[in-house]
């Protein structure tokens, strides 16, 4: 995505070099036109491309290959940058920016000394207005490291930091660590004097980076991003992706998700912002971390009724755990579901999930949730007295065949007309599972007649074989926030 940014952005305001063999994927007998004439990009103030100033600031870029051990570029050399000439072309391109920076900031000093500064100014203030922002940044992240200045340029060009007990400590003495995160404040401060109206893509931000700053270092950048532009970052880090969903949760629509996973991009493919589920987390997790995945523990762990995973080749094993997934795994991302049994099995904690979790991982939750069944009044209040969860009907079909569930269906499938007969199906699949035997809320008996008249009513493809698969699939997904059936469940999951 980056580099059809670049492709879009260069050759509108620069030299550019089309490439084709790196852009285009499939060889053929005819040429495509230039990359650049096939990408397509809509600005929110509109068409920008007869200004091209306004195009050379929409786009600001940072490879993942940003690596310079010392400052080089000759002494005595004070010229600023040419903008219009950017240090790469091509995302897989090495990045070298500290020195760039390092005569940008010279370059300001000398302007400043000569023209602008104030002749009753100190020289600590003039200082501080040169890289007081830096400082302070830097100084957050790494408490024991201070940016003491610039070395001269004549003699000696690097920066110079105070760390511990030693003093001018060099740049190129930085730990790999420490030079990451400088290359890339220094590049924020220098480039948002000019770059104040743009959208700016870092990839891999966490490069060379202790995942204890992750955090940290996305919120100095998110700090340092100008009030006009879009930061955009492509990351694997945990740190940062959780970060970033609290900068989201405290502030809606701050932060847009875009999953690059589980897509086919040979063909034509749709990407929309995503809400971090607790499947994104875990493909994240398994991504970042790999067999370590399966160490990260949810915050509560909500041990339910039906196969356990393992037991046999059953295609139904964690049923009902799957569809408590679907039915919360947006809105509840830290919770996770486990089947682990019958009833009697999960009450009475057979496979010791209440009593070995909460040791082996702590402050994870753990809630024992039991089908309601023919259990009396009494029944339930001792269950709930030993801190088990009761569903407040029969079992979890009850749920996801209700009334308005059904309706959710007709409704997303373009048939509300068709809930009267639904329903009515619905109604004559009940009294012969009562005239079989079964009790009357048993709807889990009637669900293969009720399915069979959705496919058919429906005309539905391609949603699961069987009324367990439809129901995990299909019927689990609607039941949303703001339904009654969502929060009733809800309740009696995890209390009001």
């Amino acid at each position: 995505m980056f580099d059809a940014f670049i492709a879009w952005q260069r050759p509108r305001y620069s030299s550019w070099r089309d490439a084709p063999d790196y852009y285009d994927r499939s060889a053929g007998a005819i040429r495509p036109p230039p990359v650049s004439q096939r990408i397509s990009i809509e600005f929110y103030e509109g068409d920008i491309t007869n200004d091209r100033n306004r195009v050379r600031k929409s786009f600001y870029f940072r490879t993942a290959y940003r690596n310079e051990p010392e400052i080089t570029g000759g002494r005595g050399a004070f010229r600023r940058p040419n903008v219009d000439q950017p240090p790469f072309q091509r995302m897989i391109e090495p990045d070298v920016s500290v020195s760039r920076n390092y005569l940008g900031l010279v370059s300001d000093a000398f302007d400043g000394v000569f023209d602008d500064v104030s002749p009753g100014i100190s020289v600590g203030a003039w200082r501080a207005s040169v890289i007081g922002d830096l400082q302070e940044a830097i100084r957050r992240l790494f408490p024991n490291l201070i940016l003491s200045g610039l070395a001269s340029p004549y003699r000696d060009p690097t920066f110079r930091f105070t760390k511990g007990v030693a003093s001018k400590y060099r740049y190129e003495n930085l730990s790999g660590g420490e030079k990451a995160i400088f290359d890339l404040l220094l590049d924020m401060i220098m480039a948002r004097r000019e770059f104040d109206d743009t959208v700016i893509c870092i990839d891999e931000p966490e490069a060379h980076v202790s995942p204890r700053l992750h955090a940290g270092l996305l919120d100095e950048i998110v700090a340092l991003v100008p009030r006009a532009s879009q930061l955009w970052i492509a990351t694997h880090a945990i740190g940062m992706l959780r970060r970033a969903k609290e900068i989201e949760d405290s502030n809606p629509g701050a932060v847009a998700f875009l999953d690059f996973g589980d897509h086919d991009f040979d063909g034509p493919i749709v990407l929309w912002p995503v809400k971090p589920s607790r499947a994104f987390w875990d493909s994240a997790l398994q991504i970042a971390l790999v067999d370590l995945a399966q160490l990260v523990a949810p915050r509560i762990l909500v041990v339910c009724e039906g196969n356990p995973a393992g037991s046999g080749s059953s295609k139904n094993a964690q049923y009902d755990a799957r569809c408590y997934d679907a039915i919360f795994g947006n809105t509840k991302p830290d919770v996770k579901f486990v089947s682990a049994g019958s009833s009697s099995e999960v009450a009475g904690d057979r496979l010791g999930f209440a009593r070995a979790f909460p040791t082996i991982v702590s402050g994870t939750t753990v809630i024992r949730l039991i089908d309601r069944d023919d259990h009396s009044d009494g029944d339930v209040e001792d269950f709930r007295d030993q801190k088990i969860a009761v569903l407040s009907r029969r079992h979890i079909e009850s749920y996801l065949w209700a009334d308005e569930v059904l309706q959710a269906l007709c409704e997303e499938k373009g048939a509300a007309n068709a809930f009267p007969d639904i329903l009515a199906e619905k109604a004559r699949a009940l009294n012969e599972s009562r005239e079989r035997g079964n009790q009357p809320d048993d709807i889990k008996s009637a669900t293969g007649r009720i399915f069979s008249a959705i496919r058919n009513r429906l005309d539905v493809t391609g949603a699961g074989n069987d009324s367990q698969a439809f129901a995990r699939n299909t019927l689990a997904p609607l039941i949303k926030p703001g339904m009654p059936i969502y929060a009733e469940l809800e309740v009696c999951i995890f209390g009001s």
